[in-house]
């Protein structure tokens, strides 16, 4: 019975294979700019690299270095490559700049464009081509994907005061179940009840130089008391699930969809 994988652990069914002028500077050159790990490699005769295999997040990519007598040339020796390596990172202008500091060549400026990404375009030292992309949350508002939302319980100042520990426990507990049934239904994101603005802090800035002031904030007449995050597909769907919260007994849920904060 053969044992064989089809497909080797940690990788896909289609993985890049680069073609580099100097495969062995190339794979030098992803470590310092993409945290790229070597997996092996195998020498040639030659002193080329006959193979090469590294992996760039969880991506695998494999290297090898011009045979021109293979007609296994690289971008440098065909003036260009149509191919674009697109790597998905959580802070791109830190991607290009730490990429740009190894040695590569920014093509297109990091901006944030029309289909929700924030984007930029490199040509590393050995003409392959590579761009840097991600923002989730403005992805999913300019393409108009379902928002998470927010439920922010808003809370008179003092009203937590007015219940005795039974009945407080009791109302704790109702909120409790309501998270669990949205967590059931596979739309909760994330919740949490907060303390009292007793033990807050607040901090701004004055000539640069933070300002602290602790709690409680008197001049304010309400309160946020804790928050559920929810992933539904319409505004309507988050009103209706604020509407059967506990809260609204003895609370205000104020709805929020989430967004960019340049998104007005």
């Amino acid at each position: 019975m053969n044992t064989v994988q089809a497909i080797p652990p940690g990788f896909s069914s289609i993985t890049p294979h680069l073609v580099c002028r100097g495969a062995t500077e190339a794979i030098a050159f992803y470590t310092q700019a993409f945290g790229a790990i070597e997996l092996g490699r195998l020498p040639g005769p030659d002193g080329r690299l006959a193979h090469a295999e590294i992996r760039i997040g969880d991506a695998p990519l494999m290297l090898v270095d011009e045979y021109a007598e293979q007609g296994m040339l690289g971008p440098l020796a065909l003036k260009g490559s149509p191919v674009t390596l697109h790597l998905y990172v959580s802070d791109v202008d830190a991607a290009v700049s730490q990429a740009v500091a190894a040695g590569a060549r920014v093509t297109m400026p990091v901006a944030d464009m029309f289909w929700g990404d924030r984007y930029g375009r490199l040509e590393d030292p050995f003409g392959q081509r590579n761009c840097r992309r991600h923002d989730d949350l403005l992805r999913r508002h300019l393409r108009n994907k379902p928002m998470p939302y927010l439920l922010l319980i808003v809370e008179k100042r003092g009203h937590r005061a007015t219940y005795a520990p039974e009945a407080a426990r009791d109302l704790y507990d109702q909120m409790v179940a309501f998270g669990q049934g949205l967590a059931e239904q596979g739309k909760l994101l994330a919740s949490e009840s907060l303390r009292t603005d007793d033990h807050a802090v607040r901090i701004t800035a004055s000539e640069g130089k933070p300002q602290l002031r602790d709690g409680p904030f008197v001049e304010a007449k309400e309160m946020v008391g804790g928050f559920f995050m929810i992933d539904v597909v319409s505004r309507d769907e988050a009103v209706a699930i604020a509407s059967r919260c506990p809260a609204v007994n003895w609370a205000t849920v104020e709805v929020r969809e989430c967004a960019p904060c340049h998104v007005l």
